[in-house]
């Protein structure tokens, strides 16, 4: 859902001066969202579809964003790096500062002087312009997981939604009444939206394992006749995709697992161990105490049918311009391939570009 209080010009978009009713205080909620170079870059029609797809009403809290760095990746068989991995080809590299440049723009027409974190050696900026943003600029690779652990640190406010310049809403969340269960429920922490691959969510994970089953069926008790009872339920992972937070709840999880590593990503780390240990509790009474350590939940109306969250790629957000230069570029390494006698590098990459 496009939100009006933005305004997209040339992949750039301004906050609208006007006056902007919100029941979403400043000092209630921070955006924490997370960037590394893609192919789009410096391009940053990735980043502003995400923030365009946000409700308006989220337009004027503070923002921090995270710009994680990268080493150059020198296997010749990935074109576009290993970017999971911070790995990224010359070219992209090269494109990065404009990127952050661009980004800074956005919120900023002078850039802030820098301070340095002390612990990352991150370069942060900071503007109170339109809304309080931070920056934060990362000198070497830190992965998601550090990225928002190093966000966290800059957050002043009781409640998180941490986003990843990749996944956009495709719904308007109920955020004031999401708040509000956050606020009141200390059995819940941590609520994420229904992807394409986790719709009707409820309905699977309790038929794939009795443990599953025994939290869903707990948990939907616990929250009967509250607030969006029957649009909750119970998530039996910590998924790093948009979400919405307890800002100590995440402060005790850095603190609980200070082992990460450069590269991880929280599902994976930390989101793995707590599904395991649900599913491979002993007992029902272990699966629900060991769901208990996060508490984590869904937002998954109508039954988990609809899709809140949607995955875009900065493969297909370059320019046309950008993508027929692209594919040209690709079609003439391949000719010279075979002229060569060698197998075309890029002929599968090729063929898939033009189908899309």
């Amino acid at each position: 859902m496009a939100n009006p209080d933005l305004i997209v010009l040339d992949h750039n978009f301004t906050l609208c001066h006007s006056a902007l009713m919100t029941d979403v205080s400043p000092g209630d909620l921070t955006i924490i969202l997370t960037t590394s170079p893609t192919p789009s870059i410096p391009s940053t029609e990735l980043i502003c579809g995400v923030l365009e797809s946000l409700p308006s009403l989220l337009a004027l809290v503070p923002l921090i964003i995270t710009f994680d760095s990268f080493t150059i990746c020198q296997n010749e068989n990935y074109v576009d790096g290993r970017l999971k991995r911070g790995q990224v080809p010359a070219r992209m590299a090269e494109a990065y500062p404009d990127y952050i440049d661009k980004v800074k723009r956005l919120f900023a027409q002078d850039e802030p002087q820098p301070a340095t974190d002390v612990r990352t050696d991150a370069l942060v900026f900071k503007s109170h312009q339109s809304r309080d943003v931070t920056i934060i600029q990362h000198q070497r690779h830190q992965g998601f997981a550090l990225s928002v652990k190093t966000a966290i640190r800059y957050c002043s406010t009781p409640y998180v939604m941490v986003l990843q310049h990749d996944w956009v809403f495709e719904i308007s969340p109920p955020i004031t009444q999401l708040l509000q269960i956050l606020r009141d429920e200390q059995e819940v922490n941590y609520i994420t939206f229904v992807t394409r691959y986790s719709k009707r969510y409820e309905h699977r994970m309790s038929k794939s394992n009795p443990r599953s089953r025994a939290v869903l069926d707990t948990t939907k008790g616990l929250r009967r006749g509250r607030e969006l009872d029957s649009d909750l339920v119970a998530c039996l992972h910590f998924f790093d995709r948009p979400h919405l937070a307890v800002v100590q709840m995440y402060r005790d999880l850095f603190d609980n697992y200070p082992g990460l590593r450069p590269g991880d990503f929280l599902e994976d780390s930390i989101g793995t161990k707590f599904s395991n240990s649900i599913r491979n509790a002993c007992t029902n009474e272990e699966a629900i105490a060991a769901w208990n350590t996060i508490r984590t939940w869904m937002y998954a109306p109508n039954r988990g049918e609809s899709r809140g969250l949607r995955h875009t790629s900065g493969r297909t957000t370059l320019t046309g311009t950008e993508q027929k230069a692209r594919i040209a570029a690709y079609i003439q390494e391949n000719q010279q391939a075979k002229l060569e006698g060698r197998e075309p590098r890029y002929r599968h990459l090729v063929d898939g570009m033009i189908d899309r």
